[in-house]
């Protein structure tokens, strides 16, 4: 319990994905794609944090500015083998929770980004616009 209260989410059971997984096309209103430079992700807002989809793709390179902790983090995704290199790119072999939708979005890029307009609906739509918009 003191776990869940400090943030860890250790016992919470993360969404299954695998209709996304199996079907590329498969649409639902809280399905969330992030996709720059040739990379197309998939994941799952909630007050929590935001959860990448299992075959999301992570870039390989990173950009100078990109803050440690972000490379720290993409660093124990490629060690524990969250991830797996597959044609030039990353490929998340789980789904994985993130912190926030900018850390998600950081990761996958390789840059410093704001997951709040990276994200976005199968309508393009940004996550900031349908989950900060009155």
């Amino acid at each position: 319990m003191t776990l869940t209260t400090l943030g860890y989410r250790l016992f919470d059971e993360i969404r299954s994905s695998s209709k996304v997984s199996e079907h590329p096309n498969f649409q639902s209103e809280s399905v969330f794609y992030c996709k720059r430079s040739g990379l197309a992700a998939q994941g799952e807002y909630s007050e929590e944090g935001f959860v990448v989809y299992k075959g999301s793709q992570m870039s390989k390179s990173t950009s100078s500015s990109i803050h440690n902790y972000l490379l720290t983090n993409r660093e124990k995704l490629i060690k524990d083998e969250v991830v797996t290199e597959k044609n030039g790119v990353y490929i998340f072999n789980i789904d994985y929770p993130f912190n926030s939708p900018s850390q998600a979005a950081a990761v996958i890029l390789g840059r410093n980004a704001n997951g709040w307009i990276e994200w976005k609906n199968i309508d393009g739509k940004t996550l900031d616009h349908l989950k900060r918009s009155d």
